[in-house]
């Protein structure tokens, strides 16, 4: 699993747009973004800023859902037009803590209930 950081930096006057579209990418109403787990939008108005994260299967089927995004060039053009510099991608393997989605045997409600 790889989780991808992408930041959007729209002109202040298309800062609505560019939250609906970053909030449209997110909800794959086209369902575009097969192997995509989760994705969680974040904004900073003040500062001009809207990041997303999302959580992948992996590098290879998000760089093909990248080549699907860009093929037909809109995206250039969105760039251009809405935003006041590049979106800037970056994607981090995930660390193995060897404990994730375990529980402790002796929790409290085993305690409580015997279960």
């Amino acid at each position: 699993m790889i989780a991808v950081f992408t930041r959007y930096y729209p002109h202040r006057e298309n800062f609505d747009e560019v939250l609906e579209l970053a909030a449209a990418l997110a909800r794959d109403e086209k369902r575009q973004r097969v192997g995509c787990f989760e994705t969680r939008l974040f904004c900073d108005r003040e500062g001009g800023e809207i990041k997303s994260v999302s959580l992948w299967a992996n590098k290879e089927i998000f760089d093909a859902y990248v080549d699907v995004v860009i093929a037909d060039g809109s995206l250039m053009e969105f760039q251009s037009r809405y935003l006041r510099r590049e979106i800037d991608t970056q994607s981090y393997d995930t660390v193995d803590m060897g404990v994730i989605g375990q529980l402790p045997h002796d929790t409290e409600l085993q305690r409580r209930f015997g279960t």
